[in-house]
């Protein structure tokens, strides 16, 4: 539940600092004990800019230059790291592994954008939301699927290595704005990318107001469909928003905002600077 990452954090600003350092102590240590080289610790490090959004944004411009050049150190480091390790114990160098890994990154997409027609194609629109409705539940579960990153797997890979490979319950990744690239062309990218950033600032703005509160709750919520969406954008599948977790997160924040309208109202178009 990578999620909790956010509570833990939050605990660090909510009179517990104490518990909450030692929690992201304990975080980082799992990190490294797992094998974990960049992703969870980037991860991480975004977290941790969520979390303190409110405070961020009202820095000096000294300081933010200096936080600014303290990110951009702190990325570089777990990069080289991340080719320290690989060089050291995989079976090629450190250039190999970053050079391996950011061509991944786009192999499904300029593969799809070689097959597509880049046309609107209203039956695979169609099949995109029957597909998102209809999920296997699982990666296992959805072999054969045609929708977002499976549909893609199937459309560049042989099915039988695809089929092999969600069997053991592993996929490919970046595979969603492939998914809406070969079902909508230009205009689905389009429409996709509106839609994912409007709900994306909706989110990250109530997951804001919710730390800056303390409506731990809320924070639990708006954190694990943060985490959902950032899988519907790179995989292209939709189960886990409509699953019953998120309709009862839903109905939770919706009914919560609903009785704290005369009083407390939570305000996701304005975050005034912490004191």
């Amino acid at each position: 539940m990578p999620y909790l990452i956010f509570v833990i954090i939050a605990a660090t600003r909510w009179g517990m600092k104490l518990l909450g350092w030692a929690g992201v102590v304990a975080w980082a240590i799992i990190l490294v004990w797992t094998g974990t080289k960049f992703g969870g610790f980037f991860n991480l490090v975004c977290a941790f800019m969520i979390v303190y959004c409110d405070r961020l944004s009202c820095l000096r411009e000294g300081a933010a230059r200096v936080l600014s050049v303290l990110i951009i150190v702190v990325m570089a480091g777990l990069i080289a790291v991340s080719a320290i390790v690989y060089g050291t114990y995989g079976t090629g160098t450190g250039a190999d592994f970053l050079f391996a890994r950011t061509a991944q990154q786009g192999q499904i997409w300029w593969a799809t954008y070689e097959k597509a027609d880049g046309a609107f194609r209203l039956d695979r629109v169609e099949g995109e939301i029957l597909g998102a409705v209809n999920d296997g539940g699982s990666i296992a579960g959805n072999k054969g699927s045609t929708h977002g990153i499976y549909g893609m797997m199937y459309l560049n890979a042989p099915t039988d290595l695809v089929d092999g490979k969600l069997a053991q319950g592993s996929r490919y990744t970046e595979g969603g704005y492939a998914a809406m690239y070969y079902s909508g062309g230009l205009t689905g990218v389009l429409l996709f990318s509106l839609a994912m950033s409007g709900i994306f600032f909706f989110v990250i703005r109530g997951l804001g107001v919710a730390l800056k509160r303390g409506r731990a709750i809320e924070v639990v919520m708006l954190a694990r469909l943060f985490i959902v969406l950032q899988t519907a954008l790179s995989m292209g599948t939709f189960a886990d928003l409509i699953d019953p977790v998120s309709l009862g997160s839903y109905a939770y924040l919706i009914f919560s905002s609903f009785l704290r309208a005369r009083g407390d109202r939570p305000c996701f178009l304005r975050m005034p600077c912490a004191s």
